[in-house]
């Protein structure tokens, strides 16, 4: 189990039903994550402003669909104040007796998101150049 975290991709991460961070678990070296600053708190606030509707929203759909996975993905606050993109799957165990809390699976597409961007911005001017006069 132990090497299985250390390799993990995600950082594991539970959240009580009032949106309290409760506890995480995390492979491999996250300088970004957030942990005993946490503990016990909300991170409302470690969410970016565009992305908070999106974040709440992943809350909402949990509790009101409890037995369907939820995947969002947001902009975060790291601790040097920088933001990255998250990738986060939610599920809802507040009826699990042992969790009574929200987990989410959240992983850093940061590069993932600059590159579909780049490619988005390559076919554009691509396209403006074919279809340009001279």
């Amino acid at each position: 189990m132990q090497l299985l975290l250390e390799n993990a991709s995600e950082v594991i991460t539970i959240y009580e039903e009032d949106g309290t961070f409760a506890m995480y678990r995390f492979g491999g070296i996250y300088p970004w994550l957030w942990t005993k600053e946490l503990q016990g708190k909300k991170d409302i606030d470690k969410i970016h402003p565009d992305s908070l509707e999106v974040a709440q929203g992943l809350f909402n759909s949990l509790r009101e669909k409890p037995d369907e996975k939820i995947t969002v993905q947001f902009e975060y606050q790291t601790k040097d104040g920088n933001y990255i993109w998250l990738e986060a799957t939610g599920t809802n165990f507040m009826s699990n007796r042992a969790i009574r809390g929200y987990i989410l699976n959240s992983r850093d597409i940061t590069e993932r998101r600059r590159a579909e961007l780049e490619q988005r911005m390559r076919s554009k001017m691509q396209a403006l150049s074919e279809n340009s006069l001279d």
